[in-house]
């Protein structure tokens, strides 16, 4: 319930503000020349990565500060850009050390949990190594169970430190603090997260593959080698476009992307409210109480 409610509340508010979903339209077209820079040159694949990566690391903490204090205003009523601008600076410092901590965290967690999946498909196939006819069977159940506890292992942190943006914004959290207070706001309220966490999943997977999917057509014919073969073969029953409609798709696509992007920080932010709108109250409730046997 409370999840549909801030939903519905995130999508009445982009309608009252569509300066926000224009926002986010606008930051997903500066991105967009990034995506063929190795079509045009391939020799700039590496530049232009660690470029965008660079900008990236860089910029977002002032993105997602500044959208984040604008869905909080327009949830509320109107908001504006010099709202993006004000909170993209006043928190921007603890932004980029909570993204940095995180970043750096996962890189670290991502490493280990390889070693762990890596050394226990070695501990798996030796003792059937000389056994071709049980290898195979053991390494397809391998390759599921470590790919469903690798998913794992990234997905549970994710859910528990997701709102440390908001932790930032809207409780003036430090870096280190804003995981900790998004920890214990997720501790609370498990399962309407869980629920929360499944509907953004979904609403990603959704945009994420009809997105992606015009920029891989356009990537193809324009790179024919550089397309892997399963794509190659997902594609083959799609029936061929011309490079001019390819590029139209691709850049639909890509508002597209913008637009959602819009939507999931907005509902993110309507939803951290209703939790900790709920906290407080319960909060308050608990402090009557006590003052109600005190006397």
């Amino acid at each position: 319930m409370v999840v549909a409610h801030s939903l519905q509340t995130a999508v009445e508010a982009l309608r009252r503000n569509p300066v926000i979903a224009g926002l986010t339209v606008l930051l997903a077209l500066f991105q967009l020349p990034l995506q063929f820079v190795p079509l045009a040159a391939p020799s700039t694949t590496i530049i232009a990565s660690a470029v965008s990566l660079v900008a990236t690391v860089l910029v977002l903490p002032f993105i997602f500060g500044g959208i984040l204090g604008m869905a909080d205003e327009a949830l509320d009523g109107t908001t504006n850009f010099g709202t993006f601008v004000e909170m993209g600076k006043r928190h921007y410092t603890s932004m980029l050390g909570a993204y940095l901590l995180l970043l750096g965290g996962g890189i670290v967690f991502g490493i280990i949990a390889w070693v762990v999946v890596g050394l226990g498909t070695l501990v798996a196939i030796i003792p059937v190594f000389d056994s071709p006819r049980v290898l195979f069977p053991v390494l397809l159940l391998i390759m599921v169970v470590g790919s469903v506890l690798f998913f794992l292992l990234f997905l549970i942190p994710f859910i528990f430190l997701q709102f440390y943006g908001q932790a930032i914004v809207f409780d003036d959290e430090g870096a280190f603090s804003s995981f900790s207070r998004s920890v214990s706001i997720v501790r609370q309220n498990f399962w309407p997260v869980v629920g929360y966490s499944v509907v953004v999943f979904g609403i990603s997977l959704g945009f994420g593959f009809f997105g992606s999917l015009p920029a891989s057509t356009l990537s193809s014919q324009l790179s024919p080698s550089a397309t892997n073969t399963l794509l190659s073969e997902v594609l083959s029953g799609v029936p061929q476009i011309s490079i001019v409609a390819s590029a139209a798709l691709t850049l639909f696509a890509t508002i597209l992307m913008g637009l959602s992007a819009g939507l999931l920080l907005t509902f993110s932010v309507a939803f951290y409210r209703s939790l900790t709108t709920s906290d407080n109250a319960d909060d308050a409730n608990d402090d009557a109480a006590v003052r109600g046997t005190s006397a």
